[in-house]
C-alpha cells in the first residue's frame, strides 16, 4: 500500500543558529526545495536534529513494518506462539509510529 506523502520530502537538515532565544541553542530545520533549502521550523538543537530525522525514521518504520508482515506470513505452521505474538506486537509498534507521524 502506498500513501501520498503528506509532508515536505526530505531529506531534512540542521541549518545554523537562527538567534538567541533566552540563552538557549536554537536552529533551523531545512528541506531542499527547488530554490535552495526551505525552511521547516525552528527548534532546540537536540531537539532540531530529530525533527531533521523524521522522514528517513518514517520510511525505515514502512520498510520495517512490510518487512514484520512478510516475517508472520513465513512463520512455519508449527511455530511457537511467542514467534508470532512477538511479530505482531513489532507490526504494531511500526504501525503506531506511522500513524502518529501521519496524524
Amino acid at each position: 500500500m502506498v500513501t501520498q506523502q503528506k509532508h515536505t520530502p526530505g531529506p531534512w537538515a540542521v541549518g545554523g543558529h537562527p538567534g538567541d532565544k533566552s540563552g538557549t541553542d536554537w536552529r533551523e530545520v531545512l528541506a531542499p526545495s527547488q530554490f535552495g533549502p526551505a525552511y521547516v521550523c525552528q527548534a532546540l538543537k537536540e531537539d532540531a536534529r530529530l525533527i531533521a530525522a523524521a522522514p528517513d525514521l518514517l520510511a525505515a518504520c514502512e520498510v520495517a513494518l512490510r518487512n514484520a508482515e512478510s516475517r508472520l506470513y513465513i512463520l512455519p505452521l508449527g511455530a511457537p506462539d511467542i514467534d508470532r505474538q512477538a511479530l505482531h506486537a513489532e507490526a504494531a509498534l511500526y504501525r503506531a509510529a506511522i500513524a502518529k507521524a501521519r496524524a
